[in-house]
């Protein structure tokens, strides 16, 4: 990355060079000459009461929506189970994405995985 003091000195060189190449100091003494672009790091103005440099202030690229990163709770979770029919549940961990629980149900004990965002059951393993 180009520091402040390296981009004002290509920023000058650059006004100059294009001063010399619009018609000398005749534009370069003119009250309306105004001149300036971007950069990654923010834009450089040039104009008759000098020059300034205003930062581009980085924001995070990608946010989810909200309703994405809320995630329920493992009292939710077991809440869901209980409802889908399953009893003596206990949770055992959490991983990526997904609540890890032991449970019975109707085939005997199971491990049940549930989506941390939506509470899905997303798959069932075990006994059974």
């Amino acid at each position: 990355m180009t520091n402040r003091k390296t981009l004002m000195k290509t920023a000058i060189a650059g006004a100059l060079a294009f001063g010399t190449l619009a018609g000398g100091a005749n534009v370069a003494n003119a009250t309306n000459f105004h001149f300036s672009w971007s950069t990654p790091q923010g834009t450089f103005t040039l104009g008759p009461n000098g020059h300034h440099f205003t930062p581009r202030y980085h924001q995070p690229r990608y946010q989810p929506p909200r309703h994405v990163r809320e995630q329920i709770r493992p009292r939710q979770a077991r809440r869901i189970l209980r409802q889908a029919g399953f009893r003596d549940i206990s949770f055992l961990r959490e991983r990526n994405r997904v609540y890890v629980f032991e449970a019975r149900g109707q085939r005997g004990y199971r491990r049940i995985a549930v989506n941390k965002f939506n509470g899905n059951i997303i798959w069932r393993w075990g006994r059974g």
